[in-house]
């Protein structure tokens, strides 16, 4: 379990010669289908955004618990009215930090 606000993910990946590293913001990758890393649809997109009437700052519709799952990906608790989960596979982080994420 992850402590603290978290606003964005970390990914490195490790060649034999390279290792690239890529910066997920949390307000991005809630927007990305858990299986594909593909946008969401937007009807499902529109029911994970906040109203403009809704309070809440972004940091606190971000993921509360991050915990692996194996070999396949992380499963995400996000805190938000529905108590919404979802495994995100390493595949999928990683055609996201690929299309919309800076790298270095």
């Amino acid at each position: 379990m992850v402590c603290g606000i978290i606003t964005y993910f970390l990914l490195r990946y490790f060649t034999r010669t390279n290792v690239t590293e890529h910066i997920i913001p949390t307000e991005i990758l809630r927007m990305r289908d858990p299986k594909t890393g593909l946008p969401r649809s937007k009807f499902h997109a529109a029911s994970l955004s906040r109203s403009d009437n809704d309070t809440k700052t972004t940091e606190s519709y971000g993921p509360i618990s991050v915990k692996p799952k194996g070999t396949y990906g992380v499963a995400i608790l996000w805190n938000d009215e529905l108590g919404t989960s979802d495994i995100y596979s390493y595949d999928a982080l990683r055609l996201v930090a690929i299309n919309c994420c800076s790298s270095s």
